[in-house]
């Protein structure tokens, strides 16, 4: 049987600390989560980050192509039972169309798509019984392509439009949507430091109720 991914493992804890030093909103967030999965969705989270990192101030695309590659292979492997980075600890093991995520990877340094958008959800809905309707798709496409804004300086763009966040997504998509606008309209207001644990708080509670 599948088990989920144990929040004291601690290789999970070293590959996904770099997440959540740049997520520290997450401490809060996730209580809003079922204690059985919380580890797995910071997993989750941390290769998502892994995937769609924008390679910001590199010139040349090859070492971000090398990137998809490895990716790509690494992925196949996991739904093969195989892998080689430490998240695969956590997440290879649990039935998830991880063939259908390697394959919807965009040629980097591209934007996320559509296709893309449509992968993640099927992981979510095998993972945290997330909806996969035409507005939950939205929703993700939105918020990857906000992540990666965010990432690369973009994100104070008054022409950057995230879209509203799905009722019907998984809970855990509805937090993450929540964290990436109050992220979103704290820079906008010209703030440079995340939202305060009230503000995480809250805007998480509101989140989970849907």
């Amino acid at each position: 049987m599948n088990q989920p991914a144990r929040a004291d493992d601690p290789a999970l804890a070293d590959a996904t600390a770099h997440w959540f030093a740049l997520w520290p909103e997450w401490e809060i967030a996730r209580l809003f989560l079922p204690a059985s999965q919380r580890a797995t969705a910071a997993a989750w989270g941390a290769l998502l980050q892994a995937l769609t990192d924008p390679g910001h101030g590199l010139a040349d695309p090859t070492p971000l192509q090398a990137k998809r590659a490895w990716w790509q292979a690494e992925l196949q492997g996991w739904s093969a039972g195989r892998y080689r980075h430490p998240l695969g600890a956590a997440l290879q093991g649990l039935p998830a169309p991880w063939q259908a995520l390697a394959d919807a990877l965009p040629e980097p340094p591209g934007e996320p798509s559509p296709a893309l958008a449509a992968a993640v959800a099927q992981v979510e809905v095998a993972l945290f019984d997330g909806g996969h309707t035409d507005a939950v798709m939205r929703t993700i496409l939105g918020d990857l392509r906000m992540a990666r804004a965010l990432r690369s300086d973009a994100a104070t763009s008054g022409e950057f439009d995230p879209g509203l966040i799905a009722p019907d997504a998984a809970r855990l998509r509805r937090l993450w949507s929540a964290l990436l606008r109050a992220r979103l309209a704290r820079l906008r207001r010209g703030g440079a430091d995340p939202p305060g644990p009230l503000s995480v708080l809250f805007d998480s509670w509101r989140a989970a109720r849907g």
